[in-house]
C-alpha cells in the first residue's frame, strides 16, 4: 500500500455536547414520567431539537449546496463552449474532481489528492474549499452559530468506502482541537507554505494558466495571520466581503 498526499480539511459544530447532554437528560426524565410531558420541557426538547438534530442537517446541506452550485457553474460555463477539447476536459475534472466531502456526526470533510501532476487541479479543490468554509462559515456566525476547524496537508489512503484515514486526519484534527481553540479555521504550516508558493505555469494553454493564476491568488486572499501567529482563513477580510456567494466563479 502507498500513502498519498492529500489536502485534507475538518470542520466541527461547536456547543453541540452541552446541547446533546441536556437533551437526553430531559428525554430519560420523560421517559420515567410515562411520557407525561409538562408544556415547559416539551417547549425546550424542541428548542434543543432545532439547535442540534435540525442544525446538523443544515450545516450538512450548505457545504453541499456550496460545492453543488459551484460545480454546476464551471460545468455549464459559456465560456466552455469556445475550449478546445483538452481544455474542455480539463475544466470537467475540475468540476467532477474538485474534492470529496463526507459528514459524521456534526463533523465535515472534505479532502482531494495533491498531485504535482495536475498542480491546477489541486489549487483549484484547494480554492473550493477555502471559498466553501467562507460562504459556510460567513452564513452560520451570523446566524450565531459557530465552528471551527483545520485544513492541512499531508498523507492519507482513501478506503474502500471512499472515505480517507491517515496521519492527514490526524493533522487537521489536532489544528481544530488543539490550535484552533475558539471558531475559526487554522490552516496548517505545510498548506500555508503551498498557498504562499506561485503554481507553476504548464503547457496546458493560455487559458489554464490563467485560472491558475485567479486561483493562486483567490488561495492567498482568502487567508490571513491571526493575532497570535496562526495562519487562518480570514472570513471577515476585504477580499472574503467582496466576494459573491461562490467567489472562485469569477477564476473561470
Amino acid at each position: 500500500m502507498k500513502w498519498e498526499k492529500y489536502i485534507f480539511g475538518l470542520v466541527d459544530l461547536l456547543g453541540q455536547s452541552r446541547k446533546l447532554d441536556e437533551l437526553g437528560s430531559l428525554w430519560w426524565e420523560i421517559q420515567g414520567s410515562g411520557m407525561v410531558v409538562e408544556k415547559e420541557k416539551s417547549e425546550r426538547i424542541r428548542e434543543l431539537t432545532d439547535d442540534t438534530y435540525e442544525e446538523v442537517e443544515y450545516f450538512r446541506e450548505r457545504f453541499t449546496h456550496v460545492f453543488d452550485t459551484l460545480k454546476q457553474f464551471v460545468l455549464e460555463n459559456a465560456r466552455n463552449k469556445s475550449l478546445s477539447p483538452d481544455e474542455q476536459a480539463v475544466v470537467t475534472r475540475m468540476a467532477e474532481d474538485m474534492c470529496k466531502l463526507r459528514s459524521f456526526s456534526d463533523m465535515i470533510v472534505f479532502y482531494a489528492p495533491l498531485d504535482s501532476a495536475g498542480e491546477l487541479l489541486a489549487r483549484f479543490g484547494l480554492a473550493a474549499m477555502l471559498c466553501a468554509c467562507v460562504g459556510v462559515l460567513t452564513v452560520e456566525f451570523k446566524a450565531g452559530t459557530f465552528f471551527r476547524g483545520g485544513i492541512e496537508v499531508g498523507a492519507g489512503r482513501e478506503l474502500g468506502n471512499g472515505d480517507i484515514y491517515g496521519p492527514v486526519l490526524n493533522e487537521a484534527y489536532r489544528l481544530e482541537k488543539e490550535v484552533a481553540v475558539y471558531p475559526r479555521i487554522v490552516i496548517g504550516k505545510k498548506l500555508s507554505e503551498f498557498i504562499e508558493r506561485t503554481g507553476q505555469p504548464s503547457d496546458a494553454g493560455e487559458f489554464l494558466n490563467s485560472v491558475l493564476v485567479r486561483v493562486n491568488e483567490i488561495c492567498k486572499n482568502l487567508i490571513c495571520r491571526d493575532d497570535d501567529g496562526k495562519v487562518i482563513l480570514d472570513y471577515l477580510g476585504e477580499k472574503s466581503s467582496r466576494s459573491e456567494s461562490v467567489p472562485l466563479q469569477g477564476s473561470l
